[in-house]
């Protein structure tokens, strides 16, 4: 073979190898998601978007922190290898990779988001969502001006609202066939739990005094038992042993009634399969990370209980937050956080070194914080005069709450502000919280005694 013909063919196999390149490079799924857009009646300097299907599917805590402009603008980009649910404020979202969606949510109301762009349409459609925690289709009483009076009108009031829902997922358009076949199974549970939720019936008239509590739980009872069937059919029309239903909020309490071996038999249903008895195993121990913190009570409880998950996900997934709530273990050096007093100056915890510092973590919205706050106070004015001891009150609301709560109402002890992001090292994932540290600034208890125990003040008198 002449140099002119090797030449030719070494140059053939390089078009040819370029262009192997260039179409493998092009058959590559784009892994990126583009979001942008504007926030309303938001005042942070940081949108936070959780990330729901590692948070409830996989149990792994993901928070997006979304950079905001003075003009509560912003433009984020980030890799995703699966489509997903996330949730803004009071706003869920389905991203796929690919997405490029902009934006314009508002705090005040899923219901009044708007979206453009690719993946529009299912996020659009996420604005109707129900809450789960006000009992589903109820809230589509007062926006459809419905009245329900009894139990026997639950089915006849809420199916056809489910199925006119059901109609509305299957003429969707530019969405997946995922998309369609989650958002279904969603509707039969969120259907499900507005059955099981007939306490709302009679709330109102045990709250007015109309009733007894033994009456109104009589009433609930009753009205149980006349709905399981019309729940049993509903739990039957879904595989309910899909683990891609964890992704939703309202499943999350389906599962534990799932997972009762004496309402299975009885409604001849399937049995959970272990997959998700280990998720509910895995559940329940992250749950008590959240309320006990690393204590020898609850290390008692996990190596009990972690022996008993097979899933090895949800075991990674435990091992991580304990190696995060060990740094909250008594003894240890207490992470160090900065506040803000309403002057707007900084004061580091750093500042009550020498002294046995006490932390009540409120605000305002927090139903529990407040029935807890008088109780704290008497403990503020009872030493207010031992300089061996301070006791700082710390809000986590928005900075402009906050100070404007203090246009009304008198300070009582020292006050102080801290954004919740701020506090990322003590786990908070609910309120109120207590914290009691030592004179060294090591931790006593992130986890202790609400005040109205008298238990709080037992803790710290004890290091005095």
């Amino acid at each position: 073979m002449n140099k002119s013909m090797i030449g030719l063919l070494t140059a053939i196999l390089a078009v040819s190898s370029l262009m192997s390149c260039k179409n493998s490079s092009q058959e590559q799924p784009v892994k990126k998601v583009v979001i942008y857009g504007t926030i309303s009646n938001y005042e942070q300097d940081t949108l936070f978007m959780d990330d729901y299907t590692s948070n409830y599917k996989y149990l792994e805590a993901n928070t997006h922190k979304i950079p905001l402009n003075k003009n509560n603008e912003f433009s984020y980009t980030f890799t995703l290898e699966e489509p997903r649910y996330f949730k803004i404020s009071r706003t869920y979202l389905y991203l796929s990779p690919g997405d490029s969606l902009e934006m314009k949510l508002d705090t005040g109301s899923r219901a009044d988001a708007i979206f453009k762009g690719q993946g529009a349409d299912a996020n659009n459609y996420l604005r109707s969502l129900p809450y789960p925690k006000g009992g589903s289709f109820f809230g589509e009483l007062r926006d459809r001006d419905l009245k329900l009076k009894s139990k026997e009108e639950m089915v006849g009031t809420f199916k056809p609202i489910l199925d006119e829902k059901l109609t509305q997922v299957q003429e969707l358009t530019n969405v997946s066939n995922t998309f369609k076949e989650l958002e279904t199974a969603r509707l039969y549970l969120e259907y499900a739990n507005t059955l099981e939720s007939s306490g709302y019936l009679y709330y109102s008239d045990y709250y007015q005094k109309k009733i007894t509590e033994d009456e109104m739980n009589a009433k609930i009872a009753d009205a149980e038992t006349y709905l399981t069937p019309y729940i049993v059919e509903t739990y039957k029309k879904i595989d309910y042993n899909n683990v891609d239903y964890l992704q939703f909020e309202v499943f999350q309490g389906s599962i534990f009634t799932l997972n009762n071996d004496e309402y299975i038999t009885k409604n001849n249903l399937t049995p959970l399969n272990n997959e998700l008895k280990d998720y509910i195993r895995a559940s329940n121990l992250k749950y008590a990370f959240t309320r006990q913190g690393y204590t020898k009570e609850f290390l008692d409880y996990y190596n009990e209980e972690i022996v008993k998950i097979k899933e090895k996900k949800y075991i990674g997934s435990l091992t991580k937050e304990l190696d995060k709530y060990k740094l909250l273990k008594p003894g240890s050096p207490a992470p160090q956080i900065t506040f803000t007093n309403l002057k707007g100056e900084e004061i580091p915890l750093s500042t009550f070194h020498g002294k046995v510092v006490v932390i009540d973590l409120w605000a305002t919205w927090c139903g529990p914080c407040m029935v807890e706050k008088p109780y704290y106070e008497a403990l503020v004015e009872k030493y207010k005069d031992n300089d061996n001891i301070v006791l700082l009150a710390v809000s986590i609301d928005t900075h402009k709450v906050w100070t404007n709560y203090f246009t009304k109402e008198k300070e009582k002890g020292i006050q102080l502000h801290i954004n919740r992001s701020d506090l990322a090292a003590y786990q908070i994932y609910s309120i109120p919280r207590f914290f009691v540290i030592d004179k060294d600034q090591n931790i006593v208890d992130v986890y202790a005694p609400l005040p109205s125990t008298g238990k709080l003040e037992e803790m710290f008198k004890e290091i005095l």
